[in-house]
């Protein structure tokens, strides 16, 4: 066994265990085994997407002007859809009805959004703090002499406030304007957020949208590519999701993507059911009229379940691509086979690391 078989999962698959624990609790050790295959196909996808945003920094200032924050949310498009693809795939034998995996399927969705978006910036200034940090963006603007709709509402916001005090929509409003002002909308490319920024923003990352886009940073930074613009774009980009308006906009795009996948990810659950529900009936004249197959499908059954061990299930090894899970079912079944079935299977088994020789396959 692996000395580092036994560590923890990530704390991001929290959610994921207790939802399970509650509506699958006798299946909740097959999943810790699932789970771990999923971090693994998410981790390349993380790779990959810090590799393209890395070269987004590294591009020239006058490239990086005509992009915008909605440019770099189609990447983590890709990289959600690529572990929402990985939890349906590997899971997909897990499920014995298509209520339950399309129930798992939209908890996976939800996992993934809530790990991707950064919690909404909060503000814990009194009323007299906001004001006074109103009135200091309203004095740099002055000074630079920015004439644009959103400091204009800002003074007004400010205005509105001081003649209610205690009306806690101004003081929403006012927060409302203040974001509006220093943060960069989703669509707006940065060379328009320039043209009107006038407080400097401060960025923390949150979420893998702000970790990999500070991560990617980083990268550029100490491969010496990091442009001038980029590092500043790296900061406008992680805040502009600090936006209510601007999640929203990136939950729908990223959520309407996972959606039109699950149905997917179903029709492959009902392709697994036609060819295991084939089978079934196969297996079942079998046992009517031949002893011998009933013999030989229970031998190959029993020798198969005990390579497994429950680590490891027939879609498991269809995915390796070595051997199809229909072909599994069939061999399963007592069916005539051809050398290369065992073949297969030895290579399958292989690669999910467990030892198998060739000659070890019944036949």
């Amino acid at each position: 066994m692996p000395e580092n078989s036994k560590h923890e999962l990530p704390a991001r698959y929290a959610p994921l265990v207790k939802y399970l624990s509650t509506k699958f609790p006798e299946q909740t050790s097959a999943f810790e085994s699932v789970f771990r295959r999923i971090e693994s196909r998410r981790l390349l996808a993380a790779q990959k997407l810090r590799k393209t945003l890395q070269s987004y920094w590294s591009t020239t200032d006058e490239q990086l002007k005509n992009l915008s924050p909605l440019d770099l949310v189609h990447y983590f498009e890709a990289y959600a859809e690529a572990i929402f693809r990985a939890a349906g795939e590997i899971c997909l034998g897990q499920f014995r009805d298509p209520e339950s995996y399309s129930a798992f399927l939209q908890a996976v969705q939800d996992w993934i959004l809530d790990a991707m978006l950064p919690d909404p910036e909060t503000f814990e200034e009194s009323q007299a703090d906001m004001i006074a940090l109103a009135e200091e963006m309203l004095k740099r603007a002055e000074r630079e002499c920015l004439d644009h709709r959103l400091v204009r509402d800002l003074a007004a916001s400010v205005v509105n406030l001081k003649l209610d005090i205690r009306n806690p929509m101004m003081s929403k409003l006012l927060r409302k304007a203040i974001d509006h002002a220093r943060i960069i909308k989703l669509s707006e490319s940065f060379s328009a957020f320039e043209a009107r920024h006038f407080w400097d923003n401060r960025a923390s990352p949150s979420g893998d949208w702000g970790v990999f886009l500070n991560s990617s940073m980083w990268d550029a930074i100490l491969t010496d590519g990091l442009s001038a613009g980029g590092h500043s774009a790296v900061f406008e980009t992680i805040v502009a999701l600090d936006d209510a308006t601007n999640r929203e906009s990136a939950r729908c795009i990223w959520m309407v993507t996972l959606e039109q996948l699950q149905d997917t990810l179903l029709g492959a659950w009902w392709d697994m059911s036609a060819v295991a529900h084939a089978e079934e009936k196969q297996i079942a004249s079998a046992s009517d009229g031949d002893d011998a197959i009933t013999v030989l499908a229970q031998t190959r059954s029993e020798w198969l379940r005990g390579k497994l061990a429950g680590e490891y299930s027939e879609v498991d090894l269809g995915g390796t691509t070595k051997i199809s899970y229909g072909t599994i079912k069939r061999y399963q079944s007592g069916a005539s086979i051809r050398p290369k079935t065992r073949r297969g299977l030895s290579d399958a088994l292989n690669l999910l690391g467990i030892s198998c020789e060739y000659n070890e396959v019944p036949q």
